[in-house]
Parts: structure tokens; sequence; C-alpha cells
């Protein structure tokens, strides 16, 4: 499941100001995990604003902060090898995301 809210304050006639918040469960169990799928649970943390420069532009920046939670799971579907005493030797390790995600945009009405 994923659990979003978020607002928009107009602060002013030429200024949108907006914030959200969301937390992403993992669609992934640890028998499938690989580091490089959304293998864990994240929160995130948004914000951004519009402001408009006249009735045709207007100037739009965000940001998204993303820290997923400290996962330990390997692939035990394909064993890489054996180890010294004969058990299975699996990929995997302890896993941990974060990102942050700045953007710009200008918006050109018709």
């Amino acid at each position: 499941m994923t659990y979003r809210i978020g607002a928009q304050y107009s602060a002013n006639e030429k200024l949108d100001l907006r914030a959200g918040f969301y937390y992403d469960e993992t669609p992934t169990n640890d028998k499938y995990y690989a580091p490089e799928t959304p293998g864990a649970n994240k929160i995130g943390i948004t914000g951004g604003f519009s402001y408009l420069l006249n009735e045709k532009f207007s100037i739009d920046a965000a940001f998204i902060y993303s820290k997923g939670e400290k996962r330990t799971a390997y692939d035990t579907n394909t064993p890489l090898g054996v180890d010294g005493n004969g058990q299975p030797v699996y990929f995997g390790g302890e896993y941990q995301n974060t990102a942050f995600i700045p953007s710009i945009g200008i918006t050109y009405n018709f």
C-alpha cells in the first residue's frame, strides 16, 4: 500500500506553496529481493512552489527526499556456489537507499 498526503497554500496571487509526505510499502518479499528493484518500505517528504511571472509564464520548483528502511535480504533462488562447508552461497547483503530529487520547470499557458 502507498499512503500519501499533501497540501497547497496560496500565499498570494503569484505564489503557491506545496508540501507533502508519503509512505510506500514494499511490493516484494525477501525471497525475491534485489537492490535495483523497489524492495524496501520508504518514507518521503516533498515540497515545492509555483511563482506566476505574468499571465502566460510561471516558474515551478519541487523536491523529494526519500529514505528507505534498512533491509537485509538474500536471493535464495539461485545459489552462486558453495562455501567450504558445502553450504550454498547466495547473493545478498544489507541495503538502504536515500534519494534527494530536485526539479525545476517553466510553465507556459496558451
